[in-house]
């Protein structure tokens, strides 16, 4: 492997930057755990793809805290299994996101409460079972071993075959690679049908499927959601670019590519939480509850949310804010519903912290979160079951 032929200072250099990264990227990681277990109406089928990917993020992070325990072939082998396990995931669980992403703004696709569990169960032994039989694979040629910074798959560059290196590319980077190939695809693909939509809503509402609001949404959602795939890509490219210096010229690898691909790799946990802590869901929570609730309690100033200028909403937030979270109106007075695009979206909370959305012109309500924490269908009032949803070239309930 190239990283042998860097100085011992360099060697220490790197882990010194990987841990330094990891600890922001542990804590982001974390915080997103905490806001998953704390706040019951943020447990849509959107957060909960974010908080395994978060999960992932931890498991590799930790990883990187282990040191350089070459000296001990146990624990060298368990780091450089884990880090191998829990790194796939997380390549893993940005497809899973770009998956949902993808059938929620280009194929228009719902998911009912029972397919988002379906869902789920098929994400879970997609993604943890193809990592442990990444992670297995190895151990068929006791390939684990020390790399020189810390251990991972040891390569043996002065044999007649390098099955370390064949491994390496096997089991992640060409996983990893077609991962990034099929988010741009996803990109590519997103960002024509937003391209549709504003030209749609540009010149009216369109005649066939979404309504102008429902395209307005969806165009907001996909903007937002896009960048947990992006974060993928851009935390493995500088390590794709050292990869391909090291097999053109392995004699002489580059510090600079490789203290670039140990930090941004390290990261990649931190910038999800970066993700995670803009979405509009996420601020409202953190905000009500710090600079609401809190208040309450300490002096009983910010009765109902409001603050000196009496002008706060009941979940802490200007109405202009609130405005811009609140639910739009299809064309046909019924509630456009959020958590049907997968539990994508921000939409008003009431007290509890559920969500809540007053009743359309054709009576249509949207409920809470139900007892498995994931989003409920929607539902409609006994006097008119007229709700409707533009799927593909169908209509479903919404």
């Amino acid at each position: 492997m190239a990283v042998s032929y860097l100085s011992s200072s360099e060697q220490d250099g790197l882990l010194a930057a990987a841990q330094a990264c990891a600890t922001f990227s542990l804590l982001g990681s974390l915080f997103i755990i905490f806001c998953y277990a704390r706040y019951k109406h943020l447990r849509k089928l959107s957060f909960t793809l974010v908080l395994f990917l978060a999960i992932s993020d931890v498991g590799a992070d930790i990883t990187y805290f282990m040191g350089n325990p070459e000296d001990n072939r146990a624990a060298c082998v368990a780091q450089g299994a884990l880090q191998q396990f829990f790194q796939m995931a997380q390549i893993l669980w940005a497809v899973a996101i770009a998956c949902v992403l993808r059938d929620v703004t280009v194929n228009l696709r719902m998911y009912h409460p029972h397919e988002q569990s379906a869902l789920m169960r098929r994400f879970h032994v997609a993604v943890w079972g193809s990592a442990l039989l990444s992670t297995l694979l190895p151990f068929t040629t006791d390939s684990y071993g020390s790399t020189g910074s810390w251990c991972w798959i040891e390569t043996n560059p002065g044999s007649d075959v390098d099955v370390g290196t064949m491994w390496r590319y096997l089991v992640l980077y060409c996983p990893l690679w077609a991962a990034i190939v099929f988010n741009i695809k996803v990109y590519v693909r997103i960002f024509s049908v937003v391209r549709r939509f504003s030209t749609e809503i540009a010149g009216g509402a369109s005649a066939v499927g979404p309504s102008a609001e429902q395209q307005t949404r969806m165009t907001k959602f996909s903007k937002r959601l896009v960048w947990y795939p992006a974060v993928l890509i851009a935390s493995w490219t500088f390590a794709t670019i050292n990869r391909i210096q090291n097999a053109i010229d392995p004699d002489h690898p580059v510090f600079g590519l490789f203290l670039l691909h140990t930090s941004l790799v390290a990261f990649q946990g931190f910038f999800n939480a970066l993700v995670y802590g803009s979405t509009d869901a996420v601020k409202a929570s953190v905000v009500q509850e710090l600079l609401v609730e809190r208040c309450l309690k300490a002096s009983g100033a910010c009765r109902g949310g409001r603050g000196e200028s009496g002008q706060r909403d009941n979940n802490g937030l200007d109405p202009e804010d609130a405005e811009d979270s609140s639910m739009g109106m299809g064309t046909t007075g019924n509630r456009y519903n959020d958590e049907s695009l997968g539990g994508f979206g921000d939409g008003e909370m009431d007290a509890t912290g559920e969500h809540e959305h007053g009743g359309s012109a054709s009576g249509a309500r949207v409920s809470g979160v139900d007892a498995t924490g994931i989003s409920n269908d929607l539902k409609t009032n006994d006097d008119d079951e007229s709700v409707e949803v533009y799927s593909g070239t169908s209509k479903q309930g919404w």
